[in-house]
């Protein structure tokens, strides 16, 4: 991870020396969840199935995001990292009752992309996306078997993936510093199954009930939808130029 935190700065450093044009700002905005998976474990008494034995898909639920931006453009291209606050959230329906798994993370993308046609730019990149926080509602342990034995690790928290990396790819457009960006990020980690004990005590012996489930797939994309601003337009002198993607039509046409 300190490899490519170290990576990241130096190609952010080098692209800030040799840039035509310099921009940063704010963004914030919603984001919406897709993707996860649990299944139930029933117990077999007496040929009986006790607890549920259904699947559960994640079903999407409003986040929200903060932070701030650099951009540094080079004719039509440009490279933008960014340092994003997130958090996200994806829901769970089960017979009896509803979970909600939380997520608290940083985003650092790293996305290089292309103004097309004066009006929009494209774009696309990696993005480290360290979790601090995760719960996952009436979780009460994690179960592990080792060496023939059973072990409850108490804690509502799901396995973080190994290698916090996705890519993100999108769209967006810019006028009088005042943008707005539409984009995806897709998680590019594997899936990790981990089974878990769920709280049950209001459910009891049900058959509708959820004692032991396994997470066949905690992983989450999201569609994110910002605004932001660029406060370098303050200091601009061209009050009527035209947008284009990131940086004005007007100061293009005099560096050519």
């Amino acid at each position: 991870m300190k490899t490519l935190l170290t990576t990241l700065l130096i190609l952010t450093g080098i692209t800030i020396t040799s840039a035509q044009r310099f921009g940063y700002g704010i963004t914030a905005g919603t984001n919406f969840t897709s993707g996860g998976q649990i299944k139930g474990n029933p117990i077999n008494e007496g040929g009986e199935l006790v607890y549920w034995n259904g699947t559960s898909q994640g079903q999407s639920k409003a986040g929200f995001h903060g932070g701030a931006f650099m951009e540094v453009n080079f004719g039509d291209f440009f490279v933008r990292p960014e340092l994003v606050y997130t958090s996200i959230k994806s829901e769970f329906i089960f017979p009896n009752r509803t979970s909600t798994y939380s997520i608290e993370k940083f985003d650092v993308p790293l996305l290089f992309g292309y103004n097309v046609a004066d009006v929009v730019g494209l774009y696309a990149g990696p993005v480290y996306t360290p979790m601090f926080k995760n719960s996952f509602d009436y979780k009460e342990s994690t179960i592990v078997k080792e060496g023939g034995e059973t072990y409850f690790y108490k804690g509502n928290s799901l396995q973080e993936p190994d290698i916090p990396v996705n890519l993100q790819l999108g769209i967006k457009s810019e006028f009088s510093g005042i943008g707005i960006d539409l984009r995806y990020e897709y998680n590019l980690s594997s899936p990790t199954p981990e089974k878990i004990d769920i709280w049950n005590q209001d459910i009891g012996r049900d058959p509708n009930g959820v004692n032991v489930a396994t997470v066949e797939d905690a992983r989450l994309s999201q569609l994110i939808l910002s605004l932001s601003y660029d406060f370098s337009d303050l200091y601009s002198s061209s009050s009527d130029s035209r947008r284009r993607g990131k940086y004005s039509y007007s100061r293009r046409r005099r560096a050519r």
